[in-house]
């Protein structure tokens, strides 16, 4: 038997202990997993604490490094009083820091009799060398936890001790503290009872409770199946209790009150259906003896029904191959007179219902031929007039197609001018520029001609210096022949300047006449270039309105050859439903012929001369209706039509009437 099985044979009493069972298992489950998180979470607060006291006892001693460094304190004070710092510190309940240098010699530690010991010998539990791997974790990564097994005062066993270093490498120092894991593990051991206290009562309020459910639901359930059993024997009368429960239970016990109540009427049933049989075996033999005397009734009634089925029949077979003048002579019973009567009657309606078809399908054939003749005579002008228009619209595109070509020249021709004007106005601006340039080169040279003066009026006083040195020095005698010979150099200096700058003042007023001249030439060349622009603006303002006159009569071209393209598409269609009606009126007269051999079967009698000279007369009337426009129409329907219209003619059908 599978597991499933096994479940679903468990009882009401045991399925509820299950569940109380699973239930506690996850609860139990869970505050474990929780309570694994928390000593976790705890251990790593205890690490961070570690960690943030031994980084303040290294931030100490880095302040007395600093200060050493700084001059304030010698090493060695700065060493003791650091080692002071840190030897009475206590954090955490009595932890202390301890100090080793790297070459594992303690510095500082709590118990004074290790201080300057070497501590690198010293093994864990496990046969570790700790301290000389504190050392070398300080020395390499410089920060770092270490884990290691030391028995802690006041124990006998070791236990787990989780340390952390900070190396000071200037003065090879490694500064650490440790934290014994059994004294997480003693606080945790507390909350596991905190946690107990609280949780062990629940549990067993909860049991009490899946307890107190499972025999009370497993009683409600008995009493039902008690009651079951009870109305399974045939006790009806069995009283079923829960019923004013709003469970499952009460649900069921609902139920069997329904089962109970459905017994007692099906008892009542049975009962009744007794009765019901006793009084149907008497109607019963009430009923044969008065079947006995209806038979005889109903055999006469059959032999006086089946003549006048007889009559109804022969009747009908007449009707059947079209003769309306039969009637029915033969006298029926009071019961049949009227069903006598209503055949004769409808025959005679029918009979002149025919009649009157007769006459109006001769009319149909006439007014359908007619409308033959119109269709085809409206298909063959529609023909005409749509070909007209296609050709209207051919030529409409072909002058479109002109203007368009001829307004893109026009907008090309306007585009080049306007190009030419912007090319005159860029040489206006040139000669513009090229005036005021000319007109700067004259300033400048003016303004050269004036300093060129001034140069000159340098060189005549310079001369006159120099002739006053040569005087002053032939005074003076032998003592002045070196400043006479340096006062004729710059007297030669200064005539050559002076002659040098006569000549710069010739070239420069040669220059400024020239100057003049261009400016003169490049004034004239700027008034021509000037009116050129102005006749160009001009050409360019006409070639713009011949485009613009172009383009709108290219829309103007184009809106009209849109408007005749659909008097086109609707003279094509108007074709299209000429020839659809012309079909349709070829059909209508095809149809009237068929309708005409239709009634021509059947036998009207009475005034049917009557009828076929009213008939000739339309067939007259339609022959002399003029036909001026059917030749057309035969040549646009076809064959088909022509062969349609020929049978107008025909009336040898009336022959039958």
């Amino acid at each position: 038997m599978s597991l499933m099985k096994k479940f679903a044979m468990l009882s009401i009493g045991r399925s509820f202990g299950l569940v109380a069972l699973l239930a506690a298992i996850i609860a139990i489950g869970s505050v474990s997993f929780t309570l694994f998180e928390a000593r976790k979470e705890m251990i790593e607060l205890k690490r961070a604490e570690m960690k943030n006291a031994v980084e303040a006892a290294a931030s100490t001693v880095n302040s007395y490094l600093a200060r050493a460094e700084k001059g304030e304190l010698k090493e060695a004070d700065a060493k003791k009083m650091a080692i002071d710092a840190i030897s009475n510190a206590r954090f955490d309940n009595g932890n202390y820091y301890f100090v080793v240098n790297f070459d594992s010699i303690s510095v500082s530690h709590a118990n004074k009799k290790i201080e300057t010991t070497d501590m690198s010998p010293l093994k864990d539990s496990t046969g570790r060398f700790f301290v000389k791997d504190m050392v070398e974790l300080a020395k390499t990564k410089g920060t770092g936890f270490i884990d290691y097994g030391w028995t802690k005062p006041g124990d006998k066993e070791p236990s787990l001790k989780i340390s952390y270093v900070i190396a000071v490498p200037k003065w090879q120092w490694v500064i650490g503290s440790g934290l014994h894991v059994h004294d997480v593990d003693a606080a945790f051991n507390s909350v596991i009872g905190d946690v107990a206290k609280v949780l062990v009562p629940l549990g067993l309020v909860m049991l009490g409770v899946v307890i107190f459910l499972s025999r009370r639901a497993s009683g409600m359930l008995a009493s039902i199946a008690s009651t079951m059993n009870g109305l399974a024997a045939g006790d009806l009368q069995t009283t079923i209790a829960h019923q004013e429960r709003s469970d499952e239970v009460g649900s069921m016990a609902r139920a069997l009150v329904v089962f109970r109540d459905a017994g007692l009427a099906k008892a009542e049933m049975e009962a009744d259906k007794t009765r019901v049989e006793a009084q149907a075996n008497a109607e019963r033999d009430a009923a044969d003896s008065a079947r006995r005397h209806n038979e005889a009734e109903r055999a006469e009634a059959s032999r006086t029904q089946e003549g006048v089925v007889q009559a109804l029949g022969a009747g009908l077979e007449r009707l059947a191959v079209g003769d309306l003048t039969y009637r029915i002579n033969e006298a029926f019973s009071a019961d049949y007179a009227k069903l006598k009567d209503d055949f004769n009657g409808t025959i005679a309606t029918l009979q002149e219902t025919m009649r009157q078809i007769a006459t109006n399908t001769e009319s149909m054939k006439a007014g359908s031929v007619e409308i033959s003749q119109a269709a085809d005579d409206l298909a063959g002008r529609t023909e005409q007039q749509a070909s007209s228009v296609e050709e209207t619209a051919t030529a409409l595109d072909e002058l479109t197609a002109t203007v368009r070509q001829t307004a893109e020249s026009a907008r090309l021709a306007s585009q080049v001018t306007s190009e030419v004007k912007a090319e005159a106005e860029q040489s206006t601006s040139i000669v513009r520029d090229a005036v005021l340039a000319m007109g700067g080169i004259e300033k400048s040279a003016d303004e050269i001609s004036q300093i060129v003066g001034v140069i000159d009026e340098i060189a005549f006083q310079t001369n006159l210096l120099a002739l006053n040195a040569s005087v002053e020095a032939a005074r003076a005698g032998d003592a002045g022949k070196g400043f006479a010979v340096v006062a004729s150099e710059v007297r030669a200096l200064a005539q050559r300047s002076a002659e040098a700058a006569k000549e710069i003042k010739g070239l420069i007023s040669a220059s400024n006449v020239e100057v003049e001249k261009g400016v003169t030439l490049v004034g004239q060349t700027g008034g021509a270039l000037q009116r050129m622009a102005e006749e160009i603006t001009r050409v360019t303002s006409l070639v713009a309105e011949i485009a613009s006159a172009a383009q709108e009569q290219a829309a103007g071209l184009q809106e009209v050859n849109a408007a005749v393209n659909e008097m086109d598409q609707a003279t094509q269609q108007n074709a299209a439903m000429a020839e659809e009606s012309t079909a349709a009126a070829h059909s209508l007269s095809q149809e009237a012929d068929r309708l005409a051999g239709l009634v021509a079967r059947f036998q009207l009698g009475g005034d049917v001369s009557g009828l076929k000279a009213m008939a000739r007369t339309m067939q007259a009337a339609v022959a002399a209706a003029p036909r001026a426009a059917a030749p057309r129409a035969v040549r646009t329907m076809g064959a088909a039509a022509a062969a349609t219209m020929s049978k107008r003619d025909h009336d040898k059908a009336w022959e039958e009437f």
